[in-house]
């Protein structure tokens, strides 16, 4: 449906998507996925886009952290996870404000030192 939206056939588009569409990081999976499609596909352009009204934007990260402890997760689970360099917490908490997002995201990959000649856009 995005390609379609964005007027665009699905041959002449790479999309990475992920839960909360939050670039997690430098050297996260997001940018990971990013370099090897631009490296590997000559991708040119990044779009970030995401969309209004997101269930992510009303998680209660306490409420979803006591579910997932209720499912069996114990805390020591919790702190290996944290301990492989995951942040937990963060990387559940997605986020409030959609264009503060979109920004962060922007300006994150226009940091990056392996993005220089790539043109991150806001969609």
């Amino acid at each position: 449906m995005l390609p379609a939206a964005l007027g665009i056939r699905n041959s002449g588009i790479n999309i990475v998507k992920n839960n909360d569409a939050i670039v997690d990081g430098l050297y996260g999976a997001v940018a990971r996925s990013l370099l090897a499609a631009i490296y590997s596909l000559d991708m040119e352009n990044i779009p970030v886009v995401r969309h209004t009204d997101c269930g992510v934007q009303r998680i209660d990260l306490q409420s979803l952290l006591a579910k997932i402890k209720q499912c069996g997760i114990s805390e020591e689970q919790f702190a290996q996870t944290n301990s492989a360099d995951v942040d937990l917490q963060q990387g559940l908490s997605g986020f409030v404000d959609v264009r503060e997002s979109v920004r962060q995201s922007v300006v994150l990959l226009c940091g990056h030192p392996a993005l220089s000649d790539v043109k991150p856009a806001a969609a």
